[in-house]
C-alpha cells in the first residue's frame, strides 16, 4: 500500500492494481486487511499526509471506492487518482 501511496512510478501501477484487484475479489475480509495497511498501522497514512496532506477521511474513501469496485477494472483508475493525490500531482481526490 506504500506504493498506492505515492512511493510507485506512475509506470508501476497497473502491475501493482492486478494483485490488488485480485486482493479485493478474493479475500473476503480485504477492506479490513486494507484499512489496517493504509490507517492503523499509520505508515501509509504518514506517507500521505506527509506528502500530500491526505487525511483519514480521503483515505477511507479510496478504501469505500476500490472495495466497492470489486476488484473490477475500474480500480486502476482510482488507484492512479488516489496515487496523483498522494504525490501532490492533483488538487484533490474525487
Amino acid at each position: 500500500m506504500d506504493q498506492v501511496c505515492g512511493m510507485a512510478q506512475r509506470s508501476e501501477l497497473d502491475s501493482l492494481c492486478k494483485p490488488l484487484r485480485a486482493f479485493i475479489f478474493g479475500v473476503p475480509n480485504a477492506k479490513k486487511y486494507l484499512e489496517e495497511a493504509l490507517i492503523e498501522s499509520g505508515t501509509a497514512h504518514r506517507l500521505a499526509s506527509t506528502i500530500a496532506g491526505l487525511d483519514e477521511k480521503e483515505i477511507r474513501m479510496f478504501l469505500s471506492k476500490i472495495v466497492g469496485l470489486r476488484g473490477g477494472k475500474q480500480t486502476t483508475t482510482v488507484v492512479r487518482e488516489f496515487w496523483a493525490r498522494c504525490k501532490g500531482t492533483v488538487s484533490r481526490f474525487h
